[in-house]
């Protein structure tokens, strides 16, 4: 193996083994956040049943930090309802 080669993936190993970080800690507080989901299934007879729920019940809303997003229910309450018929 070339001596470049051996040095380039050196670096990168060096540099993707090393995620250092910029940031102050105080940008990643999101505070304590509960959320609260109910969900119900009832069955309407051996072959049928119907199902629904909310999620986020008492809308809370978390407090986010740019980037943290991925972490957090973003859209609210939201309602939900289906059912099943099996054959």
């Amino acid at each position: 193996m070339p001596d470049g080669h051996r040095e380039r993936h050196g670096e990168a190993s060096r540099l993707l083994g090393a995620n250092v970080d910029t940031r102050d800690s105080k940008d990643f507080d999101t505070d304590d956040f509960i959320q609260h989901d109910i969900s119900f299934r009832y069955d309407l007879t051996e072959k049928a049943s119907f199902r629904g729920g909310v999620n986020n019940v008492l809308d809370a809303e978390p407090n986010i930090q740019t980037g943290l997003t991925d972490n957090f229910d973003l859209f609210g309450r939201r309602w939900f309802a289906g059912m099943t018929l099996r054959y």
